[in-house]
């Protein structure tokens, strides 16, 4: 059954400058539960990295703030978040300024569902992450996706899945390695340059018809 508690909701902003009709951008909700603890929201991890920092809004804030509003595993369903796209134009857009998050119109109340982090992720990150469970190969994750194995349509979405692995990889949720024999803890990790250089190789994502040219096996992180 899922886990309910009641909490006060508020909607959180991210504002420029702090000044009369400064430009902002919506976080989406922050809660605070009858328990007396904060509840896990994107929108509440950027407020912690905005409050904990000088709030510059340079390099290093854009990415930890961007970083923050993943979505991540114990989040709640029920709390909204704002566009990922629009906080990302308005960081561009306010590059030096000096940020706050603010809670803006008046709080209500509401019940807190808690949430699987599987519930955010993509169709393709949900089949990354199913093959990861399984320790399975990056040969198979796109055939599983798909549904089919005719190379060429296999080939046409190497990039973009190659894409979704170093993401889920950077974001800790699966790991890669290189496994000829199918032993993961005899495998050795690979270095970043190794990831993103063996995520490039088509010949580590298609089948063949004998062995795959190199069998590269994912391990889930998270799950």
């Amino acid at each position: 059954m899922p886990n309910r508690t009641t909490s006060w909701i508020h909607e959180s902003w991210l504002v420029a400058n702090q000044q009369p009709d400064s430009p902002a951008v919506r976080l989406g909700h922050v809660a605070k539960s009858s328990a007396d603890s904060e509840s896990g929201s994107p929108a509440r991890r950027v407020s912690e990295v905005v409050s904990s920092t000088q709030s510059l809004l340079d390099d290093d804030l854009t990415a930890a703030i961007l970083a923050a509003f993943q979505p991540r595993r114990g989040d709640l369903a029920t709390l909204e978040s704002g566009d990922r796209e629009q906080l990302t134009a308005f960081l561009r857009e306010h590059h030096g300024a000096s940020v706050v998050t603010e809670f803006r119109g008046e709080p209500f109340e509401g019940q807190l569902e808690s949430s699987s982090f599987w519930d955010f992720l993509t169709p393709e990150e949900r089949c990354v992450m199913t093959n990861a469970l399984e320790e399975g190969y990056l040969t198979e994750v796109i055939p599983d996706f798909l549904r089919e194995a005719d190379t060429d349509a296999l080939r046409v979405l190497v990039p973009h899945f190659a894409t979704i692995v170093a993401d889920l990889i950077e974001r800790e949720m699966i790991e890669i390695r290189e496994a000829d024999d199918g032993d993961w803890d005899a495998a050795q990790p690979l270095t970043e340059a190794e990831i993103q250089a063996t995520l490039a190789d088509p010949g580590a994502w298609l089948p063949t018809e004998d062995e795959p040219a190199r069998r590269v096996m994912l391990r889930a992180l998270a799950g």
